[in-house]
């Protein structure tokens, strides 16, 4: 196996685990009816993601990176219509356009799970939510301007896996510069826009500072994402077959970026919160006027604001009503060894056991 097929399955793998888990936390915690659109957004994410690590895949090590880019005209006028190089050229040139389209939604779907995660923090911040409904149709007219400009900067459509003869960079899915150019100015925008939504919110919203600086930390991490899209457009546009390939990596890293980014500020407390349970399980002895916690695991205890459906500061409150539950199973236990105890007495003595 390739080095790059070993790269993109092992980010695959943990790309899949990040979504996995929090799909997870959010049933947990919405009790798996009241889900918001954001979960929806990142479940559309899953089968879009899987498709475009199969076309990078098929494209780099099934036909070796092969297209209609990366030709002189008399190597063109060489190949045969029906010789092998030239099926898979025709073949490499579709997958190529096919996973400028899937890359593309697959962007724009996980923009839209932020946005849609942003207009859950600030649904008690009134103003603040006006910026956010004109983000989705931010999303929505760039989405269009990108797939238009995919579809459409070459005419006909099937010029765009002809071979020869030369039908011009426009037509060459791996390397068009319209393309390109066109995606990553868009692309770069629309990543800016919700992070900047993210910090204009935290001043208003009810959390410690410190949860403040973490969520900020975590929402910088997007500058990542805008950073491989732009040198996977540099790369590209090289038109050299090692440029090229890296082009694809950084693809799938500004893929892999963008799912990790999106989807930490929702697994992170629940991770921060399991290991401070593991770290704090104890076993008290004293449980006097502790209230029993109602199930599942992260209960409801009626506060309305982001805890609940986002988890940011559910996790210190879980803490201790976890602990409030082993408690109450250790004293249980204790209980149930103790009458035990009186039963084998009371049976020793030939009395009757109650």
């Amino acid at each position: 196996m390739s080095n790059f097929a070993i790269e993109i399955f092992l980010l695959l793998s943990i790309g899949l685990t990040v979504l996995g888990i929090r799909i997870c936390v959010r049933l947990e915690t919405s009790y798996g009816r009241k889900l918001a659109l954001d979960d929806y957004f990142t479940a559309l994410a899953v089968p879009l993601y899987l498709v475009e690590i199969a076309l990078a895949h098929a494209a780099r090590s099934h036909l070796g990176g092969l297209a209609n880019h990366g030709m002189s005209d008399a190597e063109r006028a060489r190949l045969g219509a029906s010789s092998e190089e030239h099926k898979l050229r025709v073949l490499g040139s579709q997958i190529y356009l096919a996973g400028w389209v899937v890359h593309v939604s697959l962007l724009w779907t996980l923009k839209a799970a932020m946005c849609s995660f942003c207009s859950r923090l600030a649904r008690n911040l009134g103003a603040c939510r006006k910026p956010i409904y004109a983000g989705f149709a931010f999303l929505y007219v760039t989405w269009i301007a990108t797939f238009l400009s995919i579809m459409l900067s070459c005419r006909p459509l099937s010029r765009s896996w002809q071979i020869s003869p030369d039908p011009g960079n426009s037509c060459q899915p791996a390397v068009a510069e319209i393309d390109l150019l066109v995606t990553t100015v868009l692309d770069e925008l629309t990543n800016a826009y919700p992070l900047c939504i993210m910090v204009l919110m935290l001043p208003h919203m009810r959390l410690s500072l410190l949860k403040k600086l973490e969520l900020t930390a975590v929402s910088m991490c997007g500058a990542l994402v805008m950073a491989a899209g732009i040198l996977r457009c540099v790369l590209a546009m090289t038109s050299s077959s090692t440029g090229i390939e890296q082009a694809e990596r950084w693809a799938v890293r500004e893929v892999f970026a963008a799912i990790v980014t999106i989807n930490i500020p929702i697994i992170y407390p629940f991770i921060v919160g399991g290991l401070r349970l593991l770290r704090n399980r104890t076993c008290p002895k004293d449980i006097s006027g502790l209230p029993r916690p109602n199930p599942p695991f992260f209960p409801n205890d009626g506060v309305i604001w982001v805890t609940n459906e986002v988890g940011i500061e559910i996790r210190e409150r879980q803490g201790s009503v976890i602990r409030r539950e082993d408690a109450h199973e250790c004293v249980s236990r204790r209980r149930t060894l103790q009458r035990s105890d009186i039963l084998t007495v009371t049976s020793a003595q030939g009395e009757r056991c109650p």
